[in-house]
């Protein structure tokens, strides 16, 4: 029990699962898998059992929003969005007013995985500018 509410942790992608656990209507399901298959997937037979659930998602890349929204999460949570706004949070700089390329500059390189991070990062110049 966590401020009142019942927290429960574990691999949850198993609706008969989480009412086993004594959870029979959750106030909300949040899914935090590194993979999307496996998140795509969680949110699919959770879904289908709990109909009007919240379902909050993690999501490593913005190209993971649109599958994760149609197998029906709530909300999605895009890990290099937040590190972006925060970033620009902790240095006191509207996003309005900072490009795309600097924060790439601004950002460490290990977040970006294997791929080209021009190619992932969250925002677009045009949309900073």
């Amino acid at each position: 029990v966590i401020n009142g509410a019942t927290v429960v942790y574990g691999d949850g992608a198993n609706p008969d699962l989480v009412k086993a656990a004594g959870v029979e209507e959750p106030a909300s399901l949040v899914i935090t898998y590194r993979s999307e298959t496996k998140a795509v997937n969680a949110v699919r037979r959770l879904r289908r059992v709990f109909k009007d659930t919240p379902i909050f998602v993690r999501a490593s890349r913005q190209s993971q929003v649109r599958a994760l929204m149609d197998a029906g999460a709530t909300n999605v949570v895009v890990e290099k969005s937040q590190v972006a706004e925060g970033i620009c949070n902790l240095i006191g700089v509207s996003q309005g007013t900072i490009t795309a390329q600097s924060l790439l500059d601004a950002v460490p390189p290990l977040m970006w995985d294997e791929e080209d991070p021009a190619t992932t990062l969250p925002y677009t110049d045009s949309e900073l500018t």
